[in-house]
C-alpha cells in the first residue's frame, strides 16, 4: 500500500469523517483484499498515525546504476561491442548516424532486462523476425551494473540458442560473490514496471497518442490503481452483502412453496414459523434437525412400523400346553377315576367313625362286629389307594386351568395404534381384523374337547395375524422413510435458509457500513487522484516550460480524468493566453516535448530502484530552441540520475557544449560487417582540456591572459577527473549515491581531491605527491603543482601543462581502474 496514498486519505478523513467502523473498512479496502476480508470479519485493520501536513517517509530503494552494456548478435550489431558507462549520476550522451547501431545498445538494454522491446509490440512480425545480426553467430546481452549496498559489479546476461526465436531467451544475473538467479529475482519488476526507464523515439511519439494508456501507467505509478482496487474491493462486498439478503428472501419464497405442498406435519409447522413477521430461527432450525413428530399420523406410522404379533415361541409353549392339559384331563376323567373318589369319601367318613366309636357293628349295614382292627387295615390301604386314583384328576384338572391361563396371557387387546389406523393406513383393517380374531378364543368348559378348540383356535389365528401384522409393519416402515426422504430436502431447505437468514441479519448492519466507505470513495476519489498527481503534473508543467523555448503554448494544468474505459490524461493548455483544445494545438515537436516532460517524473520516481533513464531519439522533429531547452533538462535530471541519450544527429551534443553542461559525449561507428565501436569525444575533462587547448592556439589572446587563464581550467580539468574516479570507486563498492556526493561537495581543494581519488580518504592530502612520484613519475607532481600554483599566478608552459595534465588524467584513470 502506497503510504502517501494512506496518507492523504487520512488528512481528508479529518476534514471529512466516517463512523469509525466505516473508516476501518475504508482504511482495510486499501490495504487490500486479505486485510477488508479480515475487517468484514471484525477485525481492525492497521491505522498508521497521520499528522497534519506533514509528508510520509518514503522508503528508498537500493539504487542501481549502468557500467556497462554489451550487444553481440542483435540488431544492428554483430560481433560483440561494449558500451561503457560512468556509474552514477551524469549525462551521457550516444551519437551515431541512422544505422551505425547506436539504437541497438538501448533496444537491446530493454530487452536484456525485460525480456521484450515494447516498439515491436504494435509491429508487424517482421520487424520482431529480423532481430538477429546476420554478421555474428551468437546472439548475447550483458549488463554491468552498480548496486547501492554492493561491493562489487552485478551482471545480468540474456542469451539465445543458436536456432531459437525473440521469446526463446535465457537470461540470469549474478550478484558480486553470489550465485546466478534470475532476473525477477534481482527485485527490480515494479520499477521496470511502473516506472519503465526506456524511451524509444516511437514510444515518444505514441506516448500521449493513448490517453487511456498513459491514465493507467500513471495510475499505477502514483498507486492510484491501489484506489481502484480499494472501490472494486468495497463495491465487491457490498454486492455480496446485498446478495445474501436476496438469497434469503429468494430463498424463503422457493421454501415457502416447498413446505405448502407438503403433507408433513412438520412441514405445516415450519410454514407457520416461517411466514411469522421476525421468523424464529432457532425453532426453525431445532425443528430441521428434529426427527418426525411424536404424535399424529406419523406417530402411529411409527407405531405400526415397531408393531409385532405376540412371539411365535410363546404361542407354540401355550398351544403344546393346552393339547398336553387336554391330553391329562381326558385320561384323569375316566369312571374309575370317578367312583375312585366317591369311594375314597366314604372310606374317610368310615374311618372317621371307627376312629371315634372303636370296634363295633356297621352303622350303614348293621352287620355285627364288622368294624374292627382287620377292617380297619383294609379300609386304610383301599383309602389310599382311591386317594391316589383321585389326586391325578386334580392335577390334570390343574394342569388345564393353567394352560387356560397361560393361553389367555398371550391375548392384549387391539393396539390403539392399530384401531387408530383403521380406514388410514393400508392393511390396517386387515391386521386389526386378525388382531380381534385372535383374541376371540372359544369358551372353556374344563373338558379336553374345548381345550383342544382352544389350541387350534390360537395355532391358526396367530399365524394369519403374524402374516397381517408383519405385512403392515413393513408397509408403515415403508411410509416413515418415503415420508423422511421427502422431508430430507424440506429440512436442509430450512437449514439453509436459516444460515442465510442469520448471514442477511448480520449483513444488514455490515451493508450500511460498507455503502457508508463505498460513498465517501467514490465522493474523494478526484481529489484524492488531483492531491496524488499534482506533485508530478506540477513537474510535468515545469519541464514543460523549460522545453517550450519559444513555443506560444502553455501547459496549464495535468489532471486524471474519467472513468473505466473512458478513463484518460487531459492536458489544460492556452495558445496565446487563451485556453484551447489540449493536445490537437500543439506541433509533432511540441507533442515530443510534452511526452519527454511526462516521462521524466515518471522515469525518475524516488520509489524506482533504477537510478538510469535511456532515451532513445528524443531530438527528431524539435527546432533548435527545442534542443536546447532539451539539453538542460537532461543536465537537471543528470544531477540525481544516470541519464543516457542516443541521438543521430550533432543539434543535442551542440547544444550540451554551446551550454557548457557538463556531460560525456561518445560516438558510435559501424563498420564492415556490423562492426560496431564506442569512441569517446568528449566529458568534462575532455571539455575543459579541449577549452584550454583553443586557448593556448589563440593566436589574438596574450601571452600573458594565457598563461594566467590556463592552469586554472588545467586544474577545473584534474577535479572533474578526480570526481569521475571517486564516483566509480566508492559506486563499485557499494557506496550510497548520497554519500558519494555529500564527500564531493564538501571536499573543495584539489590536493585533498586527489587524495580522495587516489587514496579514498580526503584527509591523506600530505601522501598525494609522494604517490603521484612513485606511482607516475616526479612530472606528475611537477603538472599538480603548476596547476594548483598556477591558478594563483602564471604558467610558464601553457601549451606543455595542457598536454601533461590530459596525460596526467590518462595514468590516473589506468591506476584507479
Amino acid at each position: 500500500m502506497d503510504d502517501a496514498l494512506v496518507s492523504a486519505v487520512l488528512g481528508r478523513l479529518e476534514s471529512s469523517p466516517l463512523p469509525e467502523p466505516a473508516t476501518d473498512l475504508l482504511l482495510a479496502a486499501l490495504y487490500g483484499q486479505d486485510e477488508l476480508d479480515r475487517a468484514l470479519g471484525g477485525q481492525s485493520p492497521p491505522r498508521p498515525a497521520h499528522t497534519a501536513g506533514a509528508s510520509p517517509e518514503l522508503d528508498q530503494p537500493v539504487r542501481a546504476y549502468l557500467r556497462s552494456v554489451t550487444v553481440e548478435g542483435f540488431r544492428g550489431i554483430g560481433p560483440a561491442a561494449k558500451l561503457e558507462l560512468e556509474p552514477g549520476p551524469g549525462l551521457t550522451v550516444v551519437c551515431g548516424r541512422n544505422g551505425s547501431g547506436k539504437s541497438s545498445f538501448a533496444e537491446g538494454l530493454e530487452v536484456l532486462l525485460t525480456g521484450r522491446l515494447r516498439r515491436w509490440d504494435t509491429k508487424s512480425a517482421v520487424w520482431r523476425d529480423g532481430w538477429r545480426c546476420l554478421h555474428a553467430p551468437h546472439a548475447r546481452l550483458r549488463a554491468e551494473l552498480l548496486v547501492e549496498g554492493t561491493n562489487g559489479v552485478t551482471v545480468v546476461e540474456r542469451s539465445w540458442p543458436d536456432d531459437a526465436e525473440v521469446a526463446g531467451s535465457q537470461a540470469w544475473a549474478q550478484a558480486p560473490l553470489g550465485q546466478r538467479v534470475s532476473i525477477g529475482e534481482l527485485g527490480w519488476a515494479g520499477s521496470l514496471g511502473a516506472y519503465r526507464p526506456f524511451l524509444s523515439h516511437s514510444e515518444l511519439e505514441s506516448l500521449l497518442a493513448e490517453p487511456k494508456d498513459l491514465y493507467d501507467q500513471l495510475n499505477v505509478l502514483l498507486g492510484l490503481d491501489d484506489l481502484d482496487a480499494a472501490a472494486k474491493a468495497l463495491g465487491a462486498a457490498r454486492r455480496a452483502l446485498e446478495g445474501r439478503a436476496k438469497a434469503a428472501g429468494a430463498a424463503g419464497t422457493e421454501l415457502e412453496a416447498a413446505l405448502a405442498a407438503s403433507k408433513d406435519d412438520r412441514a405445516a409447522r415450519a410454514l407457520s414459523l416461517l411466514r411469522a413477521r421476525t421468523p424464529d430461527l432457532v425453532a426453525l432450525e431445532q425443528l430441521a434437525a428434529a426427527g418426525g413428530p411424536s404424535g399424529g399420523t406419523w406417530g402411529i406410522l411409527e407405531q405400526l412400523a415397531a408393531l409385532s404379533a405376540p412371539p411365535s415361541a410363546e404361542v407354540a409353549d401355550a398351544v403344546g400346553m393346552l393339547r398336553d392339559a387336554a391330553t391329562a384331563l381326558e385320561a384323569a376323567s375316566s369312571n374309575v377315576a370317578e367312583h375312585a373318589g366317591s369311594a375314597a369319601d366314604l372310606l374317610a367318613m368310615a374311618l372317621a367313625h371307627y376312629a371315634a366309636h372303636g370296634p363295633g357293628d356297621c352303622p350303614v349295614c348293621q352287620a355285627p362286629g364288622a368294624l374292627d382292627g382287620t377292617w380297619e387295615a383294609f379300609a386304610a390301604e383301599r383309602l389310599s389307594a382311591y386317594q391316589e386314583v383321585s389326586s391325578q384328576v386334580g392335577t390334570a384338572r390343574k394342569a388345564a386351568d393353567a394352560a387356560v391361563a397361560a393361553a389367555r396371557g398371550l391375548l392384549r387387546a387391539v393396539p390403539t395404534s392399530l384401531v387408530a389406523a383403521r380406514g388410514a393406513v393400508v392393511g390396517a383393517d386387515e391386521a386389526a381384523e386378525a388382531w380381534q380374531d385372535w383374541t376371540a378364543l372359544p369358551t372353556y368348559d374344563k373338558t379336553p374337547t374345548t381345550l383342544r378348540s382352544l389350541a387350534d383356535h390360537m395355532e391358526a389365528a396367530h399365524t394369519a395375524l403374524t402374516v397381517a401384522v408383519a405385512g403392515l409393519a413393513v408397509a408403515a416402515g415403508e411410509e416413515v422413510r418415503s415420508r423422511e426422504a421427502r422431508w430430507a430436502p424440506l429440512a436442509e431447505g430450512l437449514r439453509q435458509f436459516c444460515q442465510s437468514a442469520s448471514e442477511a441479519g448480520r449483513a444488514k448492519d455490515l451493508l450500511a457500513t460498507v455503502r457508508a466507505a463505498e460513498g465517501w470513495l467514490k465522493s474523494a476519489n478526484d481529489a484524492l487522484r488531483d492531491e496524488q498527481v499534482r506533485p508530478f503534473a506540477d513537474e510535468t508543467v515545469a519541464l514543460w516550460a523549460q522545453l517550450r523555448q519559444e513555443s506560444n503554448v502553455e501547459l496549464l494544468r495535468m489532471r486524471l480524468a474519467g472513468s473505466a474505459n473512458r478513463s484518460h490524461v487531459k492536458f489544460e493548455v492556452a495558445v496565446d493566453g487563451l485556453d484551447a483544445a489540449g493536445l490537437g494545438v500543439m506541433s509533432q515537436g511540441e507533442v515530443n516535448a510534452l511526452a519527454l516532460s511526462v516521462f521524466l517524473p515518471r522515469a525518475t520516481a524516488a520509489k524506482s530502484a533504477l537510478r538510469f533513464v535511456v532515451i532513445d531519439d528524443p531530438v527528431q522533429a524539435m527546432d533548435p530552441a527545442k534542443v536546447a531547452g532539451l539539453a538542460r533538462v537532461l543536465a537537471d535530471v543528470a544531477r540525481t540520475h544516470q541519464v543516457v541519450v542516443f541521438t543521430h544527429d550533432d543539434r543535442l551534443p551542440a547544444a550540451v557544449r554551446d551550454l557548457r553542461l557538463t556531460a560525456r559525449v561518445l560516438q558510435v561507428q559501424r563498420r564492415a560487417h556490423s562492426v560496431v565501436e564506442v569512441v569517446p569525444t568528449s566529458g568534462p575533462v575532455s571539455v575543459l582540456l579541449a577549452d584550454a587547448a583553443s586557448l593556448v592556439a589563440a593566436d589574438h589572446l596574450p601571452q600573458a591572459v594565457t598563461s594566467l587563464v590556463v592552469p586554472g581550467i588545467c586544474r577545473s580539468a584534474l577535479e572533474a577527473a578526480c570526481t569521475e574516479l571517486t564516483r566509480r570507486r566508492r559506486l563499485a563498492n557499494g557506496a550510497p549515491h548520497d554519500e558519494v556526493e555529500e564527500v564531493l561537495v564538501s571536499t573543495k581543494r584539489l590536493i585533498p581531491r586527489l587524495a580522495l581519488a587516489l587514496l579514498d580518504d580526503p584527509e591523506r592530502g600530505g601522501e598525494v605527491y609522494s604517490w603521484l612520484n612513485a606511482r607516475i613519475g616526479p612530472w606528475a607532481t611537477d603538472t599538480v603543482r603548476a596547476c594548483n600554483e598556477g591558478a594563483h599566478g602564471t604558467a610558464g608552459d601553457p601549451a606543455g601543462l595542457v598536454s601533461n595534465t590530459r596525460r596526467l588524467v590518462e595514468r590516473m584513470r589506468a591506476a584507479v581502474a
